[in-house]
């Protein structure tokens, strides 16, 4: 990386008279810039830290003063100066008001510390001027990020990246050459003292993320596409209440993993690809970017409500058998409209405060990111009840059938049926572990489970739903019939028939030509609460059943 500045040597010796020159046996401090006396590197040092940290402010150093002088979009007005003291605390607090309470002033913290440490232990280890510098020997400085010792000519120093360093992936190395002659490598545009820390900028972790991500959201894609349209275009299907309810459940699924995918690869992917910070998508900031944010968290947002409200009307029909709604449209008012209402606030937010309104809005907006995440919880926490409550239901009061497995058996099935559903899986994820690698499992298998939501949903709900696979093979006996009559034969000589609708359960028969009824199944479900192909319902003074949890 290169540390370049607005800072030149001259200018900071004239301005400040305890500048040393380096062959004085005053104590000093080294910089790629030069030799310092102790008080003026601390400030010097802790400026530039704090000016390669956060590259994405409008912060520069003032050269005369080394104080860090703020400029438009900061919480202070521009011109506002302030020494980086990192010994006086109301100097460190005004130096951390930059970044807005954004909770990273850490980072400046511990890079101004340990330019104060460097400058200790250049000190401590005898004179700076030593006859091998710049023969066998290149000296002991301060890059800017790190403190190099005195290195043997034609060597390299590998370090590990420091946290602080801007973007960094600690887990790779940055390092430092020693040339031939004995002096640092100089970067050849700048003519400075150059390390390199492009290493810490792999990003690793994030491009297996962002693969990761981009790869399960195109399967949810794929899956939930023809799910979707096998649910619209079998009337007898889309016209039961819980059928629109998952179906709504996959749209906003569909939804999600679409905008998702578009972030991932148009925005987060050129994050990761370009070396320039200030060169980036995110960095830029267009209207564009930001509305494709808002729709993630809108889309993600109205995804939970679609859980919660297939967890709330499931609960209903198992603790109320006898209020089924007559219409969903209040379902569908709160699962697409209520979002809206934190998603506009959040907006308005960040719109009007200018040290929020940065960056395409990735970085947290401190405690108004609640104002997205209560609901999200406030779904989970629901959820969670909703599904004991329904597992002591099938535990404790449903009736065993002599043809169905035991009540224990039917609850795990149906927890493992519910659990994607509901979105109760995503509780695991509410805490995250920081640094390690299992913080990189935690990280990556979120990334998984949540692209993948959808599909599991798709699989569980359509793609295993016997309904869906009788409608499904009655329209492919369909086709190939009539494809066998224009050809002039049949198949297999068998016949293929479709019943009628009685007035007790809607069931779809099929014969292999033998009268064989064993694969009749019915297309209502729930039990003893059932729906008529128009949407309504009728009382069935039955026991309630398993059934009512199958797919």
């Amino acid at each position: 990386m290169n540390l370049s500045t607005t800072l030149n040597q001259s200018t900071i010796t004239s301005a400040i008279p305890n500048v040393l020159p380096a062959y004085t046996q005053i104590p000093v401090c080294r910089t790629r810039h030069g030799y310092w006396a102790p008080e003026v590197f601390n400030l010097l040092s802790c400026a530039l830290c704090f000016q390669f940290i956060y590259v994405d402010l409008n912060v520069s150093v003032n050269s005369s003063t080394l104080s860090l002088v703020a400029g438009e979009g900061l919480p202070y007005p521009v011109g506002t100066s302030v020494v980086p003291d990192i010994s006086d605390a109301n100097a460190v607090k005004r130096v951390c008001g930059f970044l807005g309470g954004k909770g990273q002033c850490w980072k400046w913290k511990d890079c101004c510390k340990q330019a104060v440490k460097c400058c200790q232990q250049q000190i401590d280890e005898g004179p700076l001027r030593r006859t091998e510098y710049g023969k066998t020997t290149c000296p002991r400085t301060w890059d800017g990020y790190h403190c190099f010792q005195d290195t043997p000519a034609k060597a390299t120093v590998y370090i590990n990246c420091p946290a602080y360093v801007h973007d960094a992936d600690t887990d790779n190395k940055a390092f430092k050459v020693c040339e031939e002659n004995g002096t640092w490598y100089k970067n050849p545009k700048t003519l400075m003292e150059w390390s390199d820390y492009r290493a810490c900028h792999d990003f690793a972790l994030y491009k297996r993320l962002n693969s990761a991500g981009v790869a399960c959201n195109i399967i949810t894609i794929v899956l939930l596409v023809p799910a979707c349209f096998i649910f619209l275009y079998f009337k007898q299907l889309r016209h039961q209440h819980r059928i629109r309810l998952h179906l709504c459940l996959m749209v906003s699924s569909l939804i999600n993993s679409l905008s998702m995918l578009l972030w991932e690869i148009v925005i987060f992917r050129d994050r990761l690809n370009t070396l320039d910070f200030k060169e980036s998508v995110i960095q830029k900031n267009s209207i564009a970017c930001r509305a494709l944010n808002v729709a993630t968290r809108y889309s993600l947002t109205a995804n939970f409500m679609w859980m919660f409200i297939e967890g709330f009307h499931l609960h209903r029909l198992l603790v109320h058998a006898f209020s089924a709604p007559k219409t969903l449209i209040p379902y569908y008012i709160f699962g697409f409209g209520f979002p809206w209402i934190p998603i506009i606030t959040y907006i308005i937010i960040r719109g009007v405060t200018d040290d929020l309104n940065l960056k395409c809005w990735v970085d947290q907006a401190g405690h108004f990111e609640w104002i997205l995440y209560t609901p999200i919880l406030i779904v989970l926490v629901v959820n969670v009840f909703f599904l004991l409550r329904i597992v002591f239901i099938m535990i404790k009061q449903l009736e065993p059938h002599p043809n169905e497995p035991s009540n224990f058996r039917r609850a795990a099935k149906a927890v493992g049926v519910l659990v994607p559903l509901f979105g109760v899986q995503f509780i695991l994820f509410v805490y995250r572990p920081q640094g390690g690698a299992f913080a990189e499992f935690f990280e990556l298998l979120n990334k998984i489970l949540s692209s993948l939501q959808g599909a599991f949903i798709a699989i569980v709900f359509c793609y295993c739903n016997k309904e869906v696979q009788t409608h499904l093979k009655t329209l492919f006996f369909r086709l190939a019939n009539r494809h066998g009559h224009r050809r002039g034969f049949s198949m297999h000589g068998g016949s293929f028939t479709v019943t009628s609708y009685n007035t007790d359960t809607t069931r779809t028969r099929m014969t292999n030509g033998y009268g064989d009824n064993s694969h009749m199944i019915p297309l209502q479900r729930v039990g003893w609460q059932e729906e008529d192909a128009n949407g309504g319902t009728k009382t069935n003074s039955t026991q309630p059943s398993s059934s009512l949890l199958d797919k």
